[in-house]
């Protein structure tokens, strides 16, 4: 009697279970697809703390040459000679250069073509109903870009007059010199950055027709920063450079940050599709060196070749 009432119960169930089951989303994780392309990344300034400029210090001789200070005190007994070939009074007046040096800051761009990068991702569906569908989706991006500056940075410039008299120490009255001389001190620097992207989240899909699917996606991101910069920084008359200064700097930072997608994708067919989406990237700081630094949040997108399996 209990297996007929038990098998009277299961015939009534199981049709309502089978339509339930036909009309109930589902969870299991399947549609795996592959996706491959052209990434793009509106990177933001990079600025460089460029590398000091020395300080100079020189003399000009008679004929107006510039030499360095050290070797004023043989240029001053050449002049004068031995004691008593000038009269006390007769003083030997040098023009001095100086030179102060200091820090100077500067910040370049990257042209469009350097911020193309390439993606690779995959996603996986893991949940589906008529319209709607929920994946779990994962990318990799990576970019490689360069920037540099250089320019003139005038830093403060001076001349004086020092005399010297027959015998006399190194060590003279000084006035104002008459003569104008200015030196001007130049940077060149250079950043180079080899990044790598990587990112995990989820993709909110809607299917508005047969093929076209709109999706929201976004996630944490990890970035992987691979850097170089150096800087040269001196102090010149004219086309001579009379002292320099050269820095570098490489280094590797990991930086967090998190990402907001939105998209649209097309199936050909049940293996390839093609989708585009447009993106934004939110970095939790900057990376860089001593020398650089750059901001990785910025607008960007890619286009993806999506293979299904």
């Amino acid at each position: 009697m209990k297996r007929t009432l038990l098998t009277m119960a299961l015939a009534a169930v199981l049709p309502f279970a089978a339509n339930a089951q036909e009309e109930s989303p589902s969870f299991a994780v399947e549609g795996l697809k592959l996706s491959i392309g052209p990434s793009y990344r509106n990177f933001r300034q990079v600025h460089f703390n460029n590398a000091r400029t020395p300080a100079y210090q020189g003399f000009l001789d008679k004929q107006g040459n510039l030499h360095d200070y050290a070797g004023i005190k043989a240029y001053v007994d050449s002049q004068l000679g031995t004691a008593g070939t000038r009269a006390a009074l007769d003083p030997l007046a040098v023009t001095v250069v100086k030179y102060d040096g200091g820090a100077s800051r500067s910040h370049s761009g990257y042209g469009h073509e350097e911020s193309i990068g390439f993606n690779l991702g995959l996603s996986a569906n893991l949940w589906q109903d008529e319209t709607l569908s929920l994946d779990a989706v994962t990318n990799f991006q990576y970019f490689s870009i360069s920037s540099g500056a250089k320019g003139a940075f005038n830093g403060s410039s001076s001349a004086y007059t020092e005399y010297y008299f027959t015998g006399s120490a190194p060590a003279p009255d000084t006035d104002p010199s008459d003569i104008i001389y200015n030196l001007r001190g130049s940077y060149r620097s250079r950043f180079d950055l080899d990044l790598f992207v990587f990112d995990a989240g989820l993709s909110l899909g809607y299917t508005a027709c047969d093929n076209l699917t709109l999706y929201l996606a976004g996630g944490p991101t990890l970035s992987i920063a691979d850097m170089e910069s150096s800087s040269f920084a001196a102090v010149g008359d004219g086309n001579t450079k009379l002292a320099a200064r050269r820095d570098r700097k490489n280094e590797i930072e990991f930086e967090w940050g998190l990402y907001a997608a939105l998209g649209a994708a097309y199936q050909f067919d049940e293996t390839f599709g093609l989708a585009a989406e447009f993106r934004y990237d939110e970095a939790f700081g900057t990376v860089g060196t001593r020398i650089a630094k750059q901001d990785l949040d910025g607008w960007g997108g890619m286009i993806k070749l999506l293979v299904s399996f």
